[in-house]
């Protein structure tokens, strides 16, 4: 019997031989595992958007829309920035 209290987590990554998530049905990973497409060979143009809101609030509160009020909305968009 092996003695698992000794090995470290990174140890038992090895062991994994497959990962399913168990909301798509079989036949459709065995399509994405074994199907070889060269249409779908070409990779998607990445885009990067992301926000931020500042908004008032209490001390050690979270923001609160009936009370709070937006002072700045600021955002970026593929490396682009606006407020």
């Amino acid at each position: 019997m092996m003695n698992y209290s000794n090995q470290r987590h990174q140890d038992f990554i090895e062991c994994i031989v497959d990962l399913r998530e168990y909301d798509v049905p079989f036949h459709v990973h065995f399509a994405i595992d074994n199907e070889k497409r060269t249409d779908l060979l070409q990779c998607a143009e990445v885009h990067v958007c992301a926000f931020d809101i500042e908004t008032t609030k209490l001390p050690l509160k979270f923001p609160d829309a009936e009370i709070d009020s937006i002072m700045m909305i600021s955002y970026m968009v593929d490396g682009q920035g606006y407020l």
